[in-house]
Formats: C-alpha cells, structure tokens, sequence
C-alpha cells in the first residue's frame, strides 16, 4: 500500500503527482533539502545537540559523522518531526534517513566508537534512497524479549531464533542508530557517546545467560519446529 503523503502535496509536489510515485517525490525533496537547507528550513530551529555529541567540529570532539552529514541528518529529522505523517509515512522516510546514515557513517561495521580520521566513504554526502516496500504476505512486527513473545503469538509451526552470537550487546554497539530513531537528546558517557541502556542488556550475550535464556523460549513456546 502506498502512502499518500498528504501534508507535503502543495509544498513538495503538486496534486498531479500519482499515489504510487509520492514516495518519491518525497525522498527526492528531502535530497534537496539537505543540497540547500538555508532555502527551504529555519536554521535556527535545527537541533544542534546531535552535531555537538557526535558530528566534526562538535563540543563532544566525536567522528561518527562528518561536519556536513551530521546537519545533514539533523534538518532531515527536523523535518519529519515537523510534517504532518501517519505512522507508516514517517517509519519509511526515517528507514530512509538511517539506511542513508549508515553508509556515510565514520565507524567500521558496530557504532561502540568512531574512527580517528574521517574515512573516505564518510566524506561524501547524505544521500537517501527509496527504500525496499515488501509486497510480500501481511506481517507484524512485534518489540519485545524472545520470552515474551512466544507467548502472545500462538498457532505457528515453525519458530525461527536468530539471537546474538557473541558478547557484543547490541544497546552499546548500535547506540547510535536507536538515538537517532528516538532522537532523544539522551545522556552520552564515555569516549563514544554511548547512550543509557542497561534495561537493553541480553542475556543471550553471555556463555551462562544463552543456554538459559534457549530453556525458557523452549518450555514457553508451543511451536513444532524451533531453528
């Protein structure tokens, strides 16, 4: 199902424009937005908390982004925030917004810390891109632990794990991506920022906490198969 994108007809593109190429149209206007922000945002009304903790130049003295990427990704989040979106409108442009970040982002492949030097590929600008629409079967996607979910969903022969395989807690080595989901202002500590997230830790992270935390989802679910 396509979305219609109403609040930005008029402003991005006119009426004329098909349902179907919308989405677009939007991306393609944010594109510009970034290329001249002066003309088309209040600059004074852009956050800058997220340039100074994690952009060049910033008061925190953090690499994760570029000087110009990290405005960047701050005017476009300004102007989800400030559209008028229903709430799949709006997951599609921030999938958008963080798929775009993650390309042009100073770290290697996990967000823990940044590099020393600006890298190449973190030198060139934002640039977002339509992201994929699955056409596929109706789907729900569900936030919770692995534990509980086996317990609200019931009926399926098949349940699929596919839990962490080392020690590294995705709530430190992925901060980053969740602040600019929440886009939060949160409390950043130590060299790289990192974001409260001790209510995120897995036990599946542990040699000691993974064979428990399989004999829960194992005694709670009421699937045939479990891969």
């Amino acid at each position: 199902k396509q979305p219609f994108f109403d609040d930005l007809v008029g402003h991005a593109f006119p009426w004329s424009v098909p349902a179907e190429n919308r989405m677009a149209a939007a991306i393609g206007y944010l594109n510009k937005v970034i290329e001249f922000p002066e003309t088309y945002v209040d600059m004074e009304r852009i956050d800058s908390w997220f340039i100074q903790k994690y952009g060049e130049g910033g008061s925190a003295g953090r690499l994760y982004f570029g000087k110009l990427n990290a405005l960047n990704i701050s005017v476009i989040r300004h102007c989800i925030d400030k559209w008028r979106l229903s709430i799949d409108e709006y997951c599609l442009l921030l999938s958008a917004l963080l798929q775009a970040a993650d390309k042009v982002a100073n770290v290697t492949m996990v967000y823990y810390t940044y590099l020393k030097k600006i890298k190449p590929s973190a030198m060139k600008r934002l640039h977002l891109e339509m992201p994929i629409i699955n056409s596929g079967p109706a789907a729900t996607v569900h936030n919770l632990e692995a534990s509980d979910f086996v317990q609200v969903v019931h009926g399926g022969k098949v349940l699929y794990i596919d839990p962490p395989y080392n020690e590294r807690q995705y709530g430190g080595y992925y901060h980053l991506l969740e602040t600019m989901t929440l886009w939060d202002n949160p409390e950043s500590t130590g060299k790289g920022g990192v974001r409260p997230w001790p209510d995120k830790k897995s036990g599946w992270c542990s040699k000691k906490g993974a064979p428990v935390e399989l004999e829960k989802i194992l005694a709670l679910t009421t699937a045939e198969w479990v891969m």
